[in-house]
C-alpha cells in the first residue's frame, strides 16, 4: 500500500534544502514536482510508493536436491536498506522440515543470494517474504514476495524398488519373454537404469534382459531369451539405480520374484520288472521312478507297448508312480514303456523292458462243446463270423483227434480227458443184470445207491483187469456231451459205444448240495444236453455209467463229505461217492479273485467274469426292452448284441467280452456249496439265476442252452418271443 507523499516529503526537504541551495542555478528553471525527482534520481530513490520482491529458485540450483545448501535468489524492486533484511523475514511455505536459513547477501541491496543451510525433514523447499518485511532508504516497505518458482524439492530418501512376476506371467513356463514388473517408490532417473544393474539370483543361466517404462516409476522386465532351465530370479542391488535427486536405491525386495523356466524334458531312473519273467500273470509288477530337475514337477506317467510317445494330452496318463501293467490276455513277449511328462507337458524319451508272458497253467481246462455251426433265433442256419455265437468263438480246449479209441477190451479211452469208459453204455442191462432190481428190473435203469453197487463190484471183478472204477462224478459224466450234433447215439456209435438205450438221465456220483439235504444225486441227460438236480436218490430209478483212471484236465467237483439216501451225512470211506474218490485234478486254494475293476478271475480255469452278474440292470437299463423292461432280462439275439455293447465300450478295459458257452457256464459252479455258499462269493447280485449261454440246442436250433448259476442245473428254451423267453446274460472272456 502506497504511503502519503508529503510527510516524507518534507523530511527528504529538510535533508536536501542546503543542497538546493547548492544546486540553485540547475534546479532554478524546474518545477517542484521535477526537483525531487532529479533528487531521488541523483540519490538511487526511485519511488515515493513500496518495493517489488521476488523469490525463484537459483539458475545454478538443482531441483530436486539431495545436497545443501539450496539457493535461490532474492530481487527487490528497489534497493532495501540491509539493516531491514534478515533471515528472519524468510518464510518456509513448502513442506520439508527445520530449515535453517543464512543470512540473505548481496552486493548491490537488490539482488540478494538466499541459502537453505539446513533440513530435517525432506520435501519442497519454498522461501515467501511477507509484505513489509523490509524497507528501502525513504522508508518504502517491500510488497509480499512473488516468484516464477520458487520450489525446489529436497530429496535425500533413497527410493525404494520391487521386483515381482508380472500377473499375467504364467509359473513355470516353457515360453519367453518372462515378464516381471518392476515397480520404484517415485520417479528415477532413467539413466541410471540399464539392463547391467538386473542380477540373476536363479539357476537358469544365457538370460537376455529388455527394459522399458512409459513413467519412469513403473518398469517392464522382460527375460526375452533363456539358454537352460531353471529359476528366473531377478534383483537390483542398492545404489545402482538413481532418482532425480540423485539418491540412490534401496535393494529390491519382492513377494515373488521367481519363475520356474523349464525347455527339458523330464528323465526316467527307473523302471524295471520286479516279477518273474516270463510270467503267467498279466498284471506285471514293477518299478518306476522319474527326475525332473527342474522343479516344475512330474505331472503325469504312462505305460504303452508302442515305442512311439504319447501325446501330452493324452487322457491316459496317470496321476502317480505306476507299480504294475496288465498285459493283453494274450501269449506273447511284449516290450513296455515307460513316458513321463511334467507340469509344462515336456514328455521324456522312453525307457522299456520286455516281459514275456504265457498262459497260465490253470488246473482245469474248458472243452470245446463240439458245436461249429451258428443258428439266428429262428433256428436258420447263418454264417457265424460276427455273431458271438459258441460256433463263431469255438473258446475251449480243442477235442483230441480222434475224440476216443476203442481199446478192444470193453473199454473205450477219451482222448480229450484221458478217462476211461466202458463201451457198453447200458452193461448193468446185460452183464449185470442181476444187481437191477430197482423201478422196472431187468432195464438198466436202478437207483442211486444201486449204481454206486455197480461200480464196486465192476471193481470186484477186475473189469477189464482194473480195479478203479467208479460212478463218475457230474464233471465227468458231463464231458462225454457234443453240443454240436443232434444224434448223440450216432455219435457215440462212430466211436464204438454200445448199447445207447433211450438215453435217458444217468446217475452221477455228486450229491445236489444247493437246497437239498442230500436227498437228491446230479444227473445228465445225453439226449437233450440237460443237467439235472432234481432225481431223488431213492426213489429215481436212472441209468448207470462206470469210469475209470485219471482226467489230466478236469478238476474236482469240491465236494468232500457224504450222504444216504435218505440224505444222511455219513462216513465217505468206502462209499463210491464223489467224496470218497475225489477223482480230478486239485482245486485252487482260492477260487475266484475279484481283480476291483469290475472284474473277477476264476483261478481254476483262467476264465474272466463280470464282477457283476447284471450288468445289463446296473449300467445298461435302458437296452432292455425285452418283456419285463429295465430287469437286464432279455432274449437270445439281445443277449449276444448287449455283449458286442460291452465290447464296443471297452467295458472294464476289455473288448473280447462274449456271452459264455453251455461247458464255460458250467465250469464256474461249485459242486460243494449250499445256497448261502453260492450267493456269499462276491459278486454283484449273487442271486441271478438262469443265464444265456451262446450255444444253440441243437436238437431244436430255435432254442438255446440256459444254465442256471445259482441251482447249478442246465436246460434249453426258446430263444425270442415266447413267455419267459428273456434271460440274464453274465459276460466272459479270456481263454
Amino acid at each position: 500500500m502506497k504511503r502519503s507523499v508529503i510527510p516524507v516529503f518534507f523530511t527528504i526537504l529538510t535533508v536536501l534544502l542546503p543542497l538546493v541551495s547548492c544546486e540553485q542555478t540547475s534546479l532554478e528553471k524546474e518545477s517542484p514536482n521535477e526537483t525531487l525527482v532529479s533528487l531521488f534520481n541523483i540519490y538511487g530513490l526511485s519511488s515515493l510508493s513500496d518495493i517489488t520482491v521476488t523469490i525463484d529458485q537459483d539458475a545454478a540450483q538443482p531441483d530436486p536436491a539431495n545436497v545443501l545448501p539450496v539457493t535461490f535468489t532474492v530481487v527487490f524492486g528497489d534497493a532495501i536498506d540491509p539493516a531491514t533484511f534478515t533471515d528472519t523475514d524468510i518464510m518456509q511455505t513448502g513442506t520439508a522440515t527445520g530449515i535453517t536459513w543464512a543470512a540473505p547477501s548481496t552486493s548491490d541491496n537488490i539482488t540478494w543470494t538466499l541459502e537453505a543451510t539446513a533440513a530435517t525433514g525432506d520435501g519442497t523447499i519454498v522461501p515467501a517474504i511477507a509484505a513489509g518485511a523490509a524497507q528501502d532508504l525513504l522508508g518504502n516497505s517491500t510488497f509480499a514476495s512473488t516468484s516464477a518458482d520458487n520450489s525446489v524439492t529436497y530429496d535425500t530418501t533413497m527410493p525404494t524398488v520391487t521386483i515381482n512376476q508380472d500377473i499375467t506371467q504364467d509359473d513355470p513356463t516353457i515360453d519367453t519373454p518372462v515378464l516381471f514388473t518392476v515397480v520404484f517408490s517415485e520417479d528415477i532417473d532413467s539413466a541410471t537404469f540399464t539392463t547391467a544393474d538386473i542380477v540373476q539370483g536363479g539357476t537358469a543361466t544365457g538370460i537376455t534382459w529388455l527394459l522399458s517404462s512409459s513413467d519412469t516409476i513403473t518398469w517392464d522386465l522382460m527375460a526375452s531369451s533363456v539358454t537352460s532351465s531353471g529359476t528366473i530370479i531377478p534383483s537390483i542391488s542398492a545404489s545402482m539405480v538413481q532418482d532425480t535427486a540423485g539418491n540412490g536405491n534401496a535393494a529390491s525386495a519382492s513377494t515373488d520374484n521367481s519363475v520356474m523356466f523349464d525347455n527339458e524334458a523330464p528323465v526316467i531312473t527307473t523302471f524295471a520288472n520286479t516279477g518273474a519273467d516270463p510270467t503267467t500273470n498279466q498284471v506285471v509288477p514293477l518299478t518306476a521312478a522319474a527326475d525332473d530337475g527342474n522343479g516344475v514337477g512330474i505331472s503325469g506317467w504312462m505305460i504303452t507297448t508302442s515305442a512311439t510317445a504319447p501325446p501330452a494330452a493324452d487322457p491316459g496318463w496317470l496321476g502317480a508312480a505306476p507299480s504294475s501293467y496288465t498285459l493283453a490276455a494274450i501269449p506273447s513277449v511284449y516290450t513296455l514303456y515307460l513316458w513321463v511328462k511334467d507340469s509344462l507337458d515336456h514328455v521324456s524319451s522312453g525307457a522299456s523292458f520286455t516281459v514275456e508272458y504265457q498262459l497260465p497253467a490253470y488246473s482245469m481246462q474248458v472243452l470245446r462243446t463240439g458245436q461249429t455251426t451258428c443258428y439266428d433265433e429262428t433256428g436258420a442256419v447263418v454264417a457265424c463270423a460276427g455273431t458271438g455265437q459258441d460256433a463263431d468263438w469255438l473258446k475251449g480246449l480243442a477235442w483230441a483227434l480222434p475224440r476216443f479209441t476203442d481199446n478192444g477190451n470193453g473199454t473205450i479211452t477219451d482222448n480229450s480227458t484221458g478217462l476211461i469208459w466202458t463201451t457198453n453204455m447200458n452193461l448193468m442191462d446185460t452183464a449185470y443184470s442181476s444187481l437191477d432190481t430197482d423201478g422196472t428190473p431187468g432195464d438198466g435203469m436202478v437207483y442211486w445207491q444201486t449204481a454206486l453197487d455197480f461200480a464196486a463190484q465192476l471193481n470186484t471183478d477186475t473189469y477189464a483187469s482194473r480195479t478203479d472204477w467208479r460212478l463218475p462224478n457230474i464233471l465227468e459224466l458231463t464231458s462225454l456231451m457234443n453240443y454240436g450234433t443232434n444224434d448223440m447215439p450216432a455219435w457215440f456209435t462212430s466211436f464204438g459205444f454200445t448199447d445207447h438205450g433211450t438215453f435217458a438221465m444217468y446217475w452221477s456220483s455228486t450229491t445236489y448240495r444247493v437246497t437239498s439235504t442230500g436227498t437228491n444225486a446230479w444227473t445228465f441227460n445225453f439226449t437233450i444236453g440237460q443237467k439235472g438236480n432234481n432225481s431223488n436218490k431213492a426213489t429215481a430209478a436212472e441209468y448207470a455209467l462206470a469210469v475209470a483212471g485219471n482226467s489230466t484236465i478236469l478238476p474236482q467237483t469240491g465236494q468232500t463229505a457224504c450222504w444216504d439216501s435218505a440224505g444222511n451225512p455219513i462216513a465217505c470211506g468206502g462209499t463210491g461217492q464223489d467224496g470218497d474218490n475225489q477223482a480230478g485234478l486239485a482245486l485252487p486254494g482260492t477260487r475266484f479273485t475279484h481283480n476291483g475293476d469290475g472284474t473277477t478271475t476264476d483261478n481254476l480255469t483262467g476264465l474272466m467274469w463280470a464282477t457283476d452278474k447284471n450288468v445289463m440292470l446296473t449300467d445298461y437299463p435302458s437296452f432292455d426292452m425285452d418283456q419285463t423292461a429295465g430287469d437286464g432280462a432279455v432274449y437270445w439275439e439281445n443277449a449276444l448284441a448287449f455283449v458286442d455293447q460291452l465290447n464296443t465300450d471297452n467295458y472294464a478295459g476289455y473288448s473280447d467280452w462274449r456271452l459264455p458257452n453251455t461247458n464255460e457256464l458250467l465250469s464256474v459252479f461249485q459242486h460243494e456249496l449250499t445256497f448261502a455258499g453260492i450267493t456269499a462269493l462276491g459278486f454283484t447280485h449273487g442271486t441271478v439265476q438262469t443265464c444265456w449261454t451262446s450255444t444253440t440246442d441243437e436238437f431244436n436250433t430255435g432254442n438255446a442252452f440256459l444254465y442256471n448259476i445259482l441251482y447249478g442245473n442246465q436246460g434249453n428254451w426258446l430263444k425270442t418271443g415266447a413267455a419267459n423267453s428273456d434271460r440274464f446274460v453274465w459276460p466272459v472272456r479270456g481263454n
